[in-house]
Formats: C-alpha cells, sequence, structure tokens
C-alpha cells in the first residue's frame, strides 16, 4: 500500500492548518483569514466529527489537503501531535509552510520537515 495518495485523488481542502491546541485562537484567526481570501481549510477540532477517530480524521484531513500550514510556536515546537502531522504531511509530499506565531525557531525534531520549506514571520501582523 502506498503512502502517498492516489495523483488523481481529488483534494477538497486548500490548506491543513497544523497547530498545538494551546494555539488554537491563533490557529482560528489565520484559518478565518484563509479562508475570508477564498482558500478552504482544514483545522482541528472544528473539521473533526464526533463519529471520527481523532487520528483517523488528521490523516483524511492531511490526505485532502494540498498545502500543510504549521503555525510554529513554542507549543507547536513541543507537540508530538504537530511533530506527527508534520511528519506525515511530508510523506504525502505536500507543500509545507511555515508561518511563525513566535519569536522561535523549529525544534530539532521538525527541523528537518521545514528547514527548507518557505516561512513567513506573521510577528506583528493582523495574522497573529
Amino acid at each position: 500500500m502506498s503512502e502517498t495518495p492516489d495523483s488523481g485523488a481529488e483534494e477538497p481542502f486548500d490548506v491543513f492548518v497544523s497547530h498545538a491546541s494551546k494555539d488554537g485562537d491563533v490557529a482560528a484567526r489565520v484559518t478565518a483569514q484563509l479562508e475570508a481570501g477564498g482558500l478552504k481549510c482544514w483545522i482541528a477540532p472544528r473539521d473533526v466529527s464526533a463519529a471520527q477517530k481523532y487520528s483517523v480524521a488528521i490523516s483524511q484531513g492531511l490526505r485532502g489537503s494540498r498545502v500543510f500550514l504549521l503555525l510554529l510556536s513554542k507549543a507547536s515546537n513541543a507537540s508530538e501531535a504537530v511533530f506527527n502531522e508534520t511528519e506525515m504531511a511530508f510523506r504525502y509530499r505536500r507543500h509545507i509552510a511555515v508561518l511563525r506565531v513566535e519569536d522561535v525557531e523549529p525544534s530539532e525534531q521538525l527541523e528537518f520537515f521545514v528547514n527548507a520549506r518557505q516561512r513567513v514571520d506573521g510577528l506583528g501582523s493582523d495574522l497573529v
């Protein structure tokens, strides 16, 4: 079984927003702005139905999105869930973008997946 989705599969979401639960308010603001700009976003917990297992919902959301947006913060740097999502996005060959929402650099655990990726500093912007 291949770890990458079928190339012909329709991707219903433009952006998968990955964030630590502690950054939920910032993630909601970023998602609202992206959606106001016409992008369809997948974000937990909003897009996890009560009938789904959380891990399955995350995997389906990632496979169904074109871009993986990591909100980089102290909390996301320490989050095992964020690391797992980032690793899956890399494995699924999603475009990975990083939005720094705090003055931090990627942890050693995230560094491999995000160092050569597009990074945007959101500090001092309306996004964060």
